[in-house]
């Protein structure tokens, strides 16, 4: 990543600051793929968007993902620690179709059918722009976005039953597979299993979030030992940076004291 990637990342977390999920997830995204226009930015998949935030989380904090949960049977807490590469792996070819966008040879927007009562129905997988959109609707569900994708008179909402909804989100979740994440997990203590989803747009969100706090600290910390502006101070390297709250650390901390909220972590610059 080029020197203007901490510069980025400030200003999308200042813009979501106050922003619902799916408009974080957009910020994340337009960071993942800073060469993509917003246009082309809603159109992707969820499963598109999933692995440009899984390779960027992956650049900017590195590949291991560290969570802790609720055993559902004894109540012990679990530490769970997995390699966001795996969750990349691209999926078994024979495991389901893989539809294409009407008009193209590009696997990004597949165009699906099933059969109903009286013809075929089409859909599509739902994509960044449908969850945006939903997000300012009251009372949208998992529901209304899969009507939202639905093709032709007799996918109409409302129209569909039970069991026709769980057939088109099967078949959409073979067909897009990262766009819902689910971690296979076991109890150490009481050998339980079972699995979760991983909301990887609010986990790498939160991730972020701490990474500014802990960068507008420095910033802080530099602006008054030396009067640097923000944008001088982000024209650093990392490593020189460093040199310098190290330096600053040492002069403020007392015999037995401890490191400053401002201290830089391990990390060749990253957060």
């Amino acid at each position: 990543m080029d020197d203007s990637w901490e510069a980025a990342m400030l200003d999308a977390w200042e813009e979501g600051a106050g922003a619902g999920p799916a408009r974080r997830a957009l910020l994340l995204l337009a960071l993942a793929a800073p060469d993509k226009a917003m246009g082309e930015l809603v159109g992707l998949p969820l499963g598109e968007q999933n692995r440009c935030l899984l390779q960027l989380r992956v650049r900017l904090f590195g590949a291991p993902l560290h969570a802790v949960t609720e055993c559902p049977e004894c109540a012990i807490p679990v530490e769970v620690t997995l390699d966001a590469r795996e969750l990349l792996s691209p999926p078994d070819p024979d495991s389901g179709p893989r539809g294409r966008a009407e008009g193209s040879g590009e696997p990004s927007l597949p165009l699906l059918w099933e059969e109903v009562e009286g013809g075929r129905l089409g859909f599509r997988v739902p994509t960044v722009g449908d969850v945006l959109a939903l997000s300012e609707e009251p009372g949208a569900s998992g529901v209304t976005l899969l009507e939202r994708c639905l093709e032709g008179e007799e996918g109409r909402p409302g129209t569909l039953s039970g069991a026709m909804v769980e057939r088109i989100a099967g078949r959409m979740a073979e067909a897009d597979p990262l766009a819902e994440l689910e971690l296979a997990l076991s109890c150490p203590d009481c050998g339980a299993a079972w699995s979760v989803p991983l909301d990887l747009p609010a986990y790498l969100w939160s991730e972020v979030d701490g990474w500014a706090r802990r960068t507008l600290d420095q910033l802080h910390a530099l602006a008054l030992a030396y009067g640097w502006t923000e944008g001088e101070t982000l024209s650093l390297p990392p490593r020189r940076r460093r040199a310098y709250l190290e330096r600053i650390q040492d002069s403020l901390r007392g015999p037995g004291a401890g490191p400053g909220p401002w201290a830089v972590p391990p990390h060749g610059g990253r957060a």
